[in-house]
Parts: structure tokens; sequence; C-alpha cells
């Protein structure tokens, strides 16, 4: 196997880039097997291209998962076979593109009983209609419309459920 690549080839213990003539690992010394999977650095950016093609030609499922839990299983155990000592790397959990904070809605129900109306300010890109409508028939009403916006604001807390405030966009 001729290849521009110094190094095309990983040891099969520690994971390493190596050269496809070395028969014993530079850095943690093991001797690489005969017939030991010949893990090239090209291959797995094409598999990796053609996985990535596919996943988004699928359509996506909420959180940006575009397959199952059984198939990422299934996709394991068939790299762990094909690459014996082949660890997949502690998942991910999904992040966000900002370090804004996540919203949740026990906050938002505990904004709703002590501020009213001013709890869409909480959710202000959704609901800033709610909020200037509250706040201004409040002024002109001499706070009794802040009864109705008050009932309002714990009613609409209350019935929206915990995905609305986990996936809010900051």
């Amino acid at each position: 196997m001729a290849s521009n690549n110094p190094y095309p080839v990983y040891c099969v213990n520690c994971r390493r880039a190596i050269r496809e003539t070395d028969v014993c690992c530079p850095y943690c010394q093991q001797d690489q097997p005969p017939g030991a999977p010949d893990i090239n650095v090209e291959k797995m950016r094409q598999q990796a291209a053609a996985q990535a093609a596919q996943a988004a030609s699928q359509p996506q499922q909420p959180g940006g998962q575009a397959i199952s839990w059984k198939a990422q299983q299934e996709a394991i155990a068939a790299r762990q076979s094909q690459y014996p000592g082949f660890q997949e790397p502690l998942p991910m959990a999904p992040y966000r593109l900002t370090n804004a904070p996540v919203k949740n809605k026990s906050t938002a129900l505990i904004l709703a009983i002590i501020f009213g109306h001013f709890t869409w300010i909480y959710t202000y890109r959704y609901d800033s209609w709610k909020f200037w409508l509250g706040l201004v028939l409040s002024v002109v009403t001499c706070s009794v419309a802040s009864i109705v916006f008050w009932l309002w604001a714990v009613i609409e807390t209350v019935g929206r459920p915990d995905s609305f405030y986990e996936q809010y966009p900051v």
C-alpha cells in the first residue's frame, strides 16, 4: 500500500498515527499483529463524508439527531467488528450555539405568579405583543386589566409544554 501520506495507519493499541512500515508502535511499543486492520485516514474521511451527506439528506428529528439510538448502536457494533479494539468516544450532550442559560417552565411559572404579564418578557420573541398589550391596558384602566392579564399569564404558562422553554431560541 503506497501512499503520499507518511502516516496513513494507526496503532491497534493506542490509536496514534504510525508509518505503514512500522512493525512496532513507536509510542506504546505494541507489536502490530499480522493482519492488523489497516485504518486508512483517507478511507475514514471518505466514509465520514458519505455518512454526513447521508445524514444531511435524512429529515432531522427534534434535537438534531438524524438516526435513532438503535441505529447508532448498530453502527458502533459494526465499527468494533471491523476494527478490533475500537472504542466509541463518549457521547456528547446536545449543545446550544450560545452560552445563554436554558429556559425552563418552573422559572416561567414563578415569574407569572409573581409578576403577572411581565412574565412574557421571559419569552419576549414570541410574547412581546402580549406584554405590550397588558402594559398599555393596565395603565389605561388603572391596573384593573392587570388582574385579567395576570390570570392569562399564569394559565398560559401552565398550559405550555416543557419543551417550549427548553427549545426556546435565545
